[in-house]
């Protein structure tokens, strides 16, 4: 049979094995990508990019008596001067003008920017004044009301004969009642 400690030490080397194995693998995988890189680049670095070549006409070949004729060769005619179009000079004065109403259209932008801000700014304001003026007659009303009020108040008392309470409990007529939790 075999023991705990065996056991625990298998397990502690299979599972070492295991990540050692891994991380080999991941080497030799991370060498190989490297390695394989600079032979791409290596390769687009020794040859030329794609490039069109155009070559002058054929020449004249005339056979002579003394050399075959495949190896005399024209020389091929001088370039003319007049047969290279002309490039049309670049006018500076169209930059120049883009420039310019690029700026105007800026300009307007920003003025229109301006005056949305400033329109906002003034809806602002005549809101807050709109809600003070509220405000205030909301007072105005409950003052009102509140004096109306008294003037009834006022109005009521000088009919009755007798003074108002001041206090809950301060009664003078009828008999006292007696209150209890029970409604009893």
């Amino acid at each position: 049979m075999v023991s705990a400690p065996g056991i625990f030490f298998a397990g502690i080397g299979t599972a070492a094995l295991l990540i050692g194995a891994g991380f080999g693998g991941g080497v030799l995988l991370g060498k190989a990508a490297v390695n394989a890189r600079p032979a791409r680049t290596a390769e687009a670095q020794g040859s030329l990019p794609a490039a069109r070549v155009v070559l002058p006409a054929m020449a004249d070949v005339t056979p002579s008596s003394d050399r075959p004729a495949e190896n005399i060769v024209k020389s091929p005619p001088p370039l003319q001067v007049e047969s290279i179009p002309a490039v049309a000079p670049v006018q500076v004065n169209d930059f120049r003008e883009q420039d310019r109403e690029s700026e105007k259209q800026a300009a307007r932008k920003a003025e229109k920017e301006q005056k949305q801000v400033a329109k906002k700014a003034a809806e602002r304001e005549r809101h807050k004044r709109y809600a003070a003026q509220k405000a205030r007659q909301e007072a105005a009303r409950r003052q009102q009301q509140q004096e109306q009020e008294l003037r009834q108040q006022q109005q009521e008392g000088m009919g009755r004969s007798q003074p108002s309470s001041l206090m809950a409990f301060d009664r003078t007529q009828g008999p006292a009642e007696q209150i209890n939790f029970f409604g009893r």
